[in-house]
């Protein structure tokens, strides 16, 4: 049987039957984005934070912003605001957030420029927590009237902004509008987190209410997050309720800062020194139904008052 078959051609003398091909260019080694470095960096940040390594943490806070200027890329900007916060809250820790205050405001300018909208809205709420810390409550007034919170941030930092928002109306004697901004912020907050924030603002709502004239309902004392740090609040309310000025001045007392620095700590302590006035009135409400006639002087002993002539202003007002 014959086969037909092709046989390849011979090839020419001094030349090779194999295929040279041009080499592949060499493959780049694969670098990290920025995004991926300057996250990795903020975790770094997280870990000193925890650990209470508070001045490495304020370098690597440091350097991170720094990074991101350098990289001048419009997606770290929600990196760029982590970094700020965390910047701020090493600095509160420290107690020197007061030297803050002017990188904020420089920062703030800028972000504004840039509608850089996520460190705005930080810089924002940071820079009102900076001055309502070192009681300069006409300078954050200030600022809220002339800052216009960025659109679209995230409820976290809204809520944020709506709970100092409503500490400046409070300390503005605008009970109102304080109740209001308080409610709202509440309404912002994650429902299943933030704990110790709503706690806060929990607080100063009942506050609020008692400057009011209104008496919170005890089935809020009795929720399972708010029982053990509203009970100094329960006390409160309680002595307000009753009008006893004896037992205000107590709790007052216990929970202010000669003793455990509660209210204090809370931040509350102006607005509830303001409560003596109720109680007053209330405990003077209460007599005048008890009695048809009474002196001024028996008035200062039920009321535990020393004083006839500041008991009978009272008693006139």
């Amino acid at each position: 049987m014959e086969v037909d078959t092709k046989l390849a051609p011979t090839p020419a003398p001094g030349t090779s039957s194999v295929k040279y091909l041009s080499p592949r260019p060499a493959r780049k080694s694969a670098t990290a984005s920025a995004e991926a470095e300057l996250y990795v960096h903020l975790l770094v940040l997280l870990y000193l934070v925890d650990q209470n390594k508070l001045d490495d943490a304020k370098k690597c806070a440091e350097m991170l912003i720094v990074r991101a200027d350098a990289l001048d890329k419009r997606s770290l900007d929600p990196l760029v605001a982590k970094g700020i916060f965390y910047l701020a809250l090493i600095y509160e820790r420290q107690h020197k957030l007061h030297e803050l205050g002017c990188f904020l405001n420089s920062r703030l300018r800028t972000a504004t420029l840039r509608r850089q909208r996520e460190s705005q809205a930080v810089l924002i709420y940071t820079l009102l927590r900076c001055y309502l810390i070192n009681k300069q409550f006409q300078s954050a007034a200030k600022l809220v009237s002339k800052v216009t919170f960025p659109e679209g941030a995230n409820n976290n930092d809204l809520a944020r902004f709506l709970y100092y928002q409503g500490r400046i109306k409070a300390l503005q004697l605008d009970y109102i509008a304080a109740a209001g901004y308080f409610l709202q912020a509440m309404r912002k907050a994650p429902q299943e987190a933030a704990i110790g924030f709503k706690q806060n603002v929990q607080k100063w709502i009942i506050v609020i209410g008692l400057l009011q004239g209104e008496i919170p309902e005890r089935s809020i004392f009795r929720q399972p997050i708010y029982r053990k740090c509203l009970h100094p609040y329960l006390e409160l309310t309680q002595a307000v309720r009753l009008g006893d000025l004896a037992k205000f001045n107590a709790v007052v007392k216990h929970h202010g800062p000669e003793v455990c620095i509660t209210f204090e700590r809370d931040e509350t302590l102006t607005l509830i020194v303001r409560l003596r006035q109720n109680v007053i009135k209330t405990a003077v409400k209460q007599i005048s139904l008890a009695y048809s006639r009474i002196t001024i002087k028996d008035i200062a002993k039920k009321l535990g008052m020393s004083n006839e002539v500041e008991t009978e202003y009272l008693v006139s007002a």
